[in-house]
């Protein structure tokens, strides 16, 4: 069902409402994260959905909500998806410090579950290519690896100075 065909109330008379809120989890975009969506509205316009997570700061007493941005069922789940390709070819990246060819970066960050097209995204974003869609980053076009060519083969490196630390992550 989707969120125009919910039960809205103990009677589930449809329309009967003035404004609905649907919420809802969406694993795709982390463990604790919901998507609210703005499913009616009888006067005034309906606002676009919006995600957000929510943290526990003290378990059973306080808990954190971090505003995600806006929703859209088609980019959110490609956001997603690139996401885990970043931190995928980041991790591979981080295993060979000296670096990789990246036939072979390909290989190992395929056999993590990421799909070749999603891959040659998220490479593009590590290269500076594409701006980056989440993190301390975001929406800047800031390579992360060196490219040495060696003939025909492309060889990466991750640039340590230029990787965020962990912190920024979080804060992000």
């Amino acid at each position: 069902m989707t969120d125009e065909h919910v039960a809205r109330g103990a009677s589930d008379w449809r329309n009967s409402a003035d404004t609905v809120l649907y919420l809802r989890r969406d694993p795709t975009l982390g463990e604790f994260a919901v998507v609210l969506r703005h499913a009616k509205q009888r006067v005034g316009p309906r606002h676009r959905p919006m995600w957000f997570s929510l943290e526990d700061v003290e378990p059973g007493k306080a808990v954190c909500l971090r505003y995600g941005g806006t929703y859209s069922d088609d980019a959110q789940g490609v956001q997603a998806a690139v996401q885990k390709a970043v931190a995928a070819i980041a991790e591979v990246l981080k295993s060979f410090p000296a670096g990789i060819y990246q036939r072979d970066l390909c290989a190992q960050v395929l056999a993590c579950g990421v799909s070749k097209a999603t891959y040659r995204r998220g490479l593009d974003v590590v290269r500076g290519k594409s701006p980056w869609l989440y993190g301390p980053l975001r929406g800047k076009r800031q390579a992360v690896a060196t490219e040495d060519r060696h003939g025909r083969q492309v060889f990466l490196t991750l640039d340590v100075a230029a990787w965020p630390a962990d912190e920024d992550w979080d804060d992000a």
